[in-house]
């Protein structure tokens, strides 16, 4: 056998066997989701429980969305404190179910980042493999703030504390448009504030009453 032919026979039977550092099809397959870190998925409102507040990260999400509704409240309360919890107490009163009677939806307190106390209005759909149970909503919040004006010695000319109530769209894990269900939500709470029970429940607070009204669809 000559020196040429013997060579194109090794290189032959090589290539007729295959590599030997060429792993099986199979065991590819099999070993890529082991190195592969695990997807990274943003946390819907839908990922927490009813029980617990959702963490501050959320927080920081929905509050950076857009403000549907703010309102400045004046009181005669001393500390505003009896104030601030009439209009708390009209917010949890509030009869949503009401106001859209065809679309599901929770209505749960909870405790922001801050300390101020919310109440988180959730649009509700049937879950699904790939959706979650909850459609955006509307964050309700309210908290004593204060005006000061001070002259050019920084001595204090006047100090006025207020109530501000706000609302939030909620935007995490809303894939439909809820403009019509936040605009007949938002103008019916304002309406309410004047009206039946919400004035009654507002002027025990210490005569509270509405400043100044800003909203969408003003």
């Amino acid at each position: 056998m000559t020196k040429n032919r013997f060579i194109l026979l090794i290189t032959f039977s090589f290539y007729a066997l295959g590599s030997p550092f060429q792993l099986p099809t199979n065991g590819i397959r099999h070993d890529l989701p082991t190195m592969r870190p695990p997807p990274v998925t943003a946390m819907t409102s839908s990922d927490s429980t009813d029980d617990d507040a959702p963490p501050s990260s959320d927080f920081d999400e929905l509050i950076k969305d857009e403000t549907l509704l703010r309102i400045n409240f004046s009181f005669d309360d001393d500390d505003g404190s009896s104030a601030l919890t009439a209009v708390q107490r009209y917010t949890r009163s509030f009869p949503f179910a009401a106001i859209l009677p065809v679309q599901p939806f929770t209505y749960l307190p909870v405790t922001l980042p801050d300390g101020n106390q919310a109440l988180k209005v959730s649009f509700l759909r049937k879950k699904t493999a790939e959706k979650g149970s909850e459609d955006g909503g509307i964050l309700f919040s309210s908290c004593l703030v204060s005006e000061e004006d001070c002259d050019d010695d920084g001595m204090l000319e006047n100090y006025v504390k207020r109530i501000q109530l706000t609302a939030w769209r909620i935007k995490i894990g809303q894939t439909v448009s809820k403009a019509f269900s936040e605009k007949q939500i938002i103008l019916a709470f304002v309406k309410g504030l004047i009206e039946g029970k919400g004035a009654e429940i507002l002027k025990g607070g210490g005569n509270v009453e509405v400043d100044s009204v800003f909203h969408l669809w003003m």
